[in-house]
């Protein structure tokens, strides 16, 4: 896969007073982050969180963006070329996926492997075509975790890494509709527009951080395709046991 990156430190120190007494060295002062960047979950310190919300483009192709905060609260952002396969349209920060699907390189800031106790897939999406479950409808697609959303008359299951054949109903129309699958602790929970239903979940998902290929759109394995609109895909593992 072709792809480009580049990496943002955003850091500004705050002017100091000029009393005469000393003072603390100042807090940082975060610039404001890259398009690709701004996502609808918070970014935790000393996390990380990866975001394709189809805002930054490069030539024909989208942006995602890794960002990592340190524990001093500084941001880096590492910025990479998605590749597009197959019939997508992407305008005004949304992508219609009509049997194409986008393909990103996915490089956490360390190697290795750990354990997650907390980790949550977000996507906001609308217009999803009728598909067969559990496969459907494919939206995030990586070597350890996945969300799909299946979807029958407008009303959309849900199925993910904690359950593969686990799926809820709720409507997914023209709106903008959220949707999420997030474990914390021992518990799972699958969001579909205003539905939420939860679930025991493993009390910690093993996860490779190395650098892996993952696809918004489309099932390697089983070959299935997302037909629909999508606006945001995030990935964050929030408070993790492997920092």
């Amino acid at each position: 896969m072709n792809s480009s990156k580049r990496i943002i430190v955003c850091t500004a120190l705050a002017a100091a007073s000029a009393m005469s007494l000393p003072l603390a060295a100042p807090a940082p002062v975060q610039a404001a982050p890259p398009a690709a960047c701004v996502s609808s979950l918070p970014l935790n310190p000393a996390k990380w969180q990866w975001v394709l919300n189809f805002d930054q483009m490069s030539g024909s192709s989208p942006v995602a963006c890794l960002a990592a905060m340190g524990a001093d609260n500084t941001v880096s952002y590492s910025l990479t070329r998605c590749d597009v396969v197959g019939p997508v349209a992407i305008a005004g920060g949304a992508a219609v996926f009509s049997g194409g699907h986008v393909a990103c390189k996915f490089d956490p800031p360390e190697d290795g492997e750990t354990s997650y106790t907390s980790f949550e897939i977000y996507a906001r999406a609308r217009s999803l075509s009728d598909s067969p479950f559990p496969n459907g409808n494919p939206i995030f697609t990586h070597p350890n975790v996945f969300m799909y959303a299946p979807t029958k008359s407008s009303s959309a299951g849900l199925t993910s890494w904690m359950q593969p054949s686990f799926s809820i109903v709720g409507p997914v129309g023209n709106v903008w509709t959220p949707i999420w699958a997030r474990t914390t602790g021992c518990l799972g929970q699958h969001r579909v527009a205003n539905r939420i239903q939860s679930f025991p979940a493993p009390c910690n998902l093993g996860f490779s951080l190395n650098p892996a290929e993952v696809t918004i759109g489309f099932n390697p394995t089983t070959g299935a395709k997302l037909f629909g609109q999508l606006t945001e895909v995030t990935v964050d593992p929030k408070w993790g046991t492997g920092d």
